[in-house]
């Protein structure tokens, strides 16, 4: 995977991941279901030919805090864990190849969405997936340029975490631009270890930036061309969501996320 799309799909899940599954449910007080998850996600471009897989792997705690950990599925790292840690209060993202840590402070109602837990028995039931009832849930989110359309197979007795997603990519006279298909192939009803939410030692606070620079240099290759504006997107979402230092956000504007969302998807 390219870094540049490594870097951008790393923001899209720190920052748009709780955007994208928010709408068309409500949220009700009590512990979340504690679990284990493995999905296996395929990327496809615009012919429908294949641009990779990936295991993901998900763990969910009773409090709401979440690991999501991806490697290739031929082995090869991935690089990329995001941990959502509702104690902390912040999202880490760690990219393991150069050991960069980003840090994000979560706000007030981003605590107390996750602390909830999420309702959706009201969507439309849509079969058995692992032997868990599920209802369908379909999104359409306008990214400037185009938009994306998800289909998301949710399983109530989850928490409404979705057992089946496929999102479409489409542009602006919405011509499919990619794909994306995610499909869960294992779930383990079990407390995952706390030792998930652990940061190992040795990994660095860095900028988005400073983590794509450093990635490209380890590669021996040149920054791409558009570099410098995707840097200064990517930082300005940073600086507006890092952890201060009595534990809360740092003030900042919020960028909006489409400016980031395209080149994901790209070759």
């Amino acid at each position: 995977m390219a870094v540049k799309r490594k870097l951008l799909l790393l923001l899209v899940v720190v920052l748009a991941g709780g955007i994208v599954g928010a709408a068309g449910r409500r949220w009700v007080k009590g512990r979340h279901v504690a679990f284990v998850a493995v999905q296996v996600e395929n990327h496809y471009d615009r012919w429908g030919a294949d641009k990779g897989v990936f295991l993901e792997t998900h763990s969910v705690w009773g409090d709401g805090s979440t690991v999501q950990a991806r490697q290739a599925i031929d082995g090869r790292p991935d690089g990329i864990r995001v941990i959502t840690d509702v104690g902390r209060g912040v999202k880490i993202a760690l990219e393991g190849e150069t050991l960069s840590k980003t840090t994000y402070a979560l706000s007030r109602g981003e605590l107390e969405r996750l602390k909830a837990k999420p309702d959706c028995v009201s969507l439309p039931k849509d079969g058995t997936i692992l032997g868990y009832g599920v209802v369908r849930e379909t999104r359409t989110l306008d990214i400037g340029e185009g938009r994306i359309v998800t289909t998301r197979k949710l399983a109530p007795a989850l928490d409404c975490f979705p057992l089946s997603d496929s999102s479409e990519i489409e542009d602006r006279g919405g011509r499919r631009v990619a794909s994306v298909s995610k499909t869960v192939t294992e779930v383990m009803r079990t407390e995952p270890d706390r030792a998930e939410l652990i940061v190992a030692r040795g990994y660095v606070e860095r900028k988005p930036s400073e983590a794509m620079m450093l990635h490209e240099e380890l590669e021996g290759r040149q920054p791409a061309p558009d570099s410098l504006r995707t840097n200064a997107v990517l930082d300005r979402v940073y600086a507006g969501r890092r952890e201060g230092p009595s534990g809360g956000a740092v003030k900042g504007r919020f960028v909006d996320l489409s400016y980031g969302l395209k080149p994901v998807f790209g070759d």
